[in-house]
């Protein structure tokens, strides 16, 4: 059970690794190493990909690679993902980043079976595609088109890959016809565009206790005055909501006297709800057990109606795994490196009053939280209208990072049938419908849209659907497990059973 060489298994690793190598380059603006560690790692299931493939296709009865290959591919996806499990099976706690799916994320027409099928649905599309399109290829360079069963075998892959687009189109076009969504509320999102320079007081560790005191004082100061410039700007809309993205308040906002009268100013000024990013610590334990919340206060100010705090913090960047169990990691990690951020407890849904009576419910995922299907899934569940995401990918600089990060959002949408907001740091602040339609997004005068400051207001629309995906997860993809699982099972068979002949080269 090997692929035919060790060229083979380097070619499928090199592969691997450069496209990864490639998508994540924006990851070098904080960890070289991690970069380099991560695009191996995920180069691996390229690897496994080939593998598969190969014992799939090996003896009779033989797999076509048409068939097999968005199986396995699609298996792949979701072990790789692993968030269907919980935040703490899997290494990396699951990385449904990079789907083949993602690259669709404009066309909305072939997305919409994500509502039943997930992402991973409109993966499988896209490899059986890509499967039918090698097979053309392999069969023009070889010679093989020649012979009348090629040709024939190749007419019945093309009439089954029209169905399979054909099917997928259809759906799409009457998913679309009959969306018909309710206008919600009304929502600024404030985008700041603060350098994370500015965002890391532990890059101020090498001055002097006083002078640091100082420099952290003086940069609070500037980023609260940022945004609140932006925000009377947002105030005249007399918007439902005023948003601040992730960690938007620079330190605990029970702590800083600054920060606490800039939000209440902020209330009174605007006359609305306001939903604040901010770290916190918990006052109540004498342990300072950290999480990264987003705060919601009334428009006469006060404390917070409610509070949520982050429920799958990013592996390395916010917590290091399994740190109790491997006391060495602590050691390893660059020094002054702090990871301490705890997994909240609860899933909230925050409520907002409507004007007419009876309220919109809404969550606030965190950061790469809303890459995470299983989470979304299970917010809309516990009630979502519809969510706001807070996030700030200024770490990652005027990047792809941030598109990439766009359009996955558009996929979480298009799943559960729910209207996104995304408020962004640096961008991209944008505003998702159900049906995975971009409404708008934060753009300078230029056009420009990563790294700008400004305000983005617009009404979230509520989509009234339930989708299947809510309701049953990711059957499709459990699907594509198990049909992995028999291949894998009738690969085994026939080795036992001596039936067929040894390895052929594989081929699609």
């Amino acid at each position: 059970l090997r692929v035919r060489s060790g060229w083979d298994v380097g070619a499928a690793t090199l592969a691997g690794f450069l496209y990864f190598f490639g998508a994540l380059y924006w990851l070098s603006m904080v960890t070289l190493l991690g970069w380099v560690a991560l695009s191996f790692y995920l180069a691996l299931y390229f690897l496994l990909f080939a593998v598969l493939c190969r014992w799939a296709m090996a003896g009779r009865p033989r797999v076509p690679f048409l068939l097999a290959a968005p199986v396995i591919w699609t298996a792949i996806e979701f072990l790789r993902s692993a968030t269907w499990a919980g935040p703490d099976w899997f290494l990396l706690t699951g990385l449904p980043w990079q789907l083949a799916a993602h690259p669709l994320y404009k066309q909305t027409l072939f997305i919409q079976i994500a509502d039943f099928a997930g992402a991973y649905g409109v993966s499988f599309l896209v490899i059986t595609v890509n499967a039918w399109l090698a097979g053309l290829l392999n069969d023009l360079l070889t010679g093989a088109w020649r012979q009348p069963r090629k040709r024939i075998g190749q007419a019945l892959a093309t009439v089954y890959v029209l169905g399979l687009l054909g099917g997928t189109a259809l759906y799409g076009w009457y998913r679309l016809r009959e969306y018909a969504p309710l206008e919600g509320p009304k929502v600024s999102v404030v985008q700041g565009n603060i350098a994370q320079e500015l965002k890391e007081v532990a890059r101020l560790s090498g001055m002097a206790p006083e002078d640091r005191k100082r420099e952290s004082a003086r940069q609070r100061k500037e980023m609260i005055d940022t945004y609140m410039r932006l925000s009377r700007t947002a105030a005249e809309s007399k918007p439902d909501l005023l948003v601040w993205p992730e960690t938007t308040m620079p330190g605990p906002i029970e702590w800083l006297p600054e920060s606490y009268r800039a939000i209440q100013e902020l209330c009174r000024l605007s006359d609305s709800y306001v939903l604040v990013g901010a770290a916190r610590l918990d006052e109540s334990r004498t342990d300072f057990i950290s999480y990264n919340s987003a705060y919601l206060y009334p428009p006469e100010g006060g404390k917070p109606v409610d509070i949520y705090d982050k429920l799958h913090p990013v592996p390395f960047g916010e917590y290091i795994p399994m740190v109790e169990r491997f006391t060495w990691l602590k050691r390893v990690m660059p020094t002054g490196y702090r990871a301490d951020v705890t997994p909240g407890a609860r899933t909230v849904i925050f409520t907002l009053p409507k004007k007419d009576g009876g309220q919109w419910k809404f969550a606030t995922p965190i950061c790469f939280e809303d890459t995470m299907p299983y989470l979304i899934r299970r917010f809309r569940r516990a009630g979502a209208d519809f969510i706001i995401n807070l996030t700030n990918d200024g770490w990652f600089g005027d990047t792809f990072e941030l598109d990439q990060h766009l359009a996955i959002s558009v996929f979480r949408a298009v799943e559960n049938r729910l209207g996104l907001v995304r408020a962004a740091n640096t961008g991209i602040s944008a505003f998702i419908e159900g049906n995975g339609r971009i409404a708008c997004r934060l753009t300078d005068d230029q056009g420009k849209y990563r790294r700008v400051a400004g305000v983005l207001t617009s009404r979230v629309r509520v989509d009234r659907r339930k989708s299947p995906y809510s309701r049953q997860g990711d059957v499709f993809a459990f699907l594509c497990l198990g049909g992995t699982l028999l291949f894998l099972g009738l690969r085994v068979v026939r080795i036992l059973t001596h039936s067929g002949p040894k390895n052929k080269r594989f081929s699609p």
